[in-house]
């Protein structure tokens, strides 16, 4: 993975939102994340600290996230359940705040009411923790790992139906 060149997003905007004729960017880090956004909504402190803390609350309780052997049970959390939606409305009061935090929803294929509040956690939670890109195209990434799995012996197995995969 030595020839995976990344870059690192600007941590002061990794994601800049246009609003009418407002721009608000998305800063790296949960702290600089808040501090920025408070400075065009300095009355959504509360809101904005509980929705950094439930996504970040939600990405540590699942184990593929945290990489931890912990087993995911999906009937004991309502966020598997509660729409990504449901939650910013919930969470944010400023109805142009709302907006923006589901300004970048187009990553994840978000639709109220049914995209899943885990989903929005996710993708949000990656982004605001650090955010990277793969220079020169993701498709990179799919070459170094096929030429790796190839180089070690793997098989690479193309347009076939998954039945079953077995850990």
């Amino acid at each position: 993975m030595d020839k995976l060149k990344l870059q690192r997003l600007n941590s002061e905007g990794f994601d800049v939102i246009g609003f009418n004729d407002a721009q608000y960017p998305l800063a790296i880090g949960k702290q600089n994340f808040k501090e920025t956004l408070l400075q065009y909504f300095p009355k959504q402190k509360e809101g904005l600290t509980n929705y950094l803390n439930s996504i970040n609350k939600i990405c540590s309780s699942i184990s593929y996230y945290t990489f931890t052997e912990d087993k995911l049970n999906i009937f004991a959390n309502d966020y598997l359940s509660k729409s990504a939606a449901g939650f910013i409305r919930d969470t944010i009061s400023d109805s142009r705040l709302q907006n923006i935090l589901a300004g970048n929803n187009l990553l994840y294929a978000g639709v109220d009411k049914k995209t899943p509040l885990f989903t929005l956690a996710l993708i949000n939670n990656s982004f605001i923790e650090s955010a990277w890109r793969v220079v020169d195209g993701s498709h990179n990434l799919v070459k170094i790992l096929s030429d790796n799995i190839s180089r070690n012996g793997g098989t690479i197995i193309k347009y076939f139906e998954a039945k079953k995969i077995h850990f």
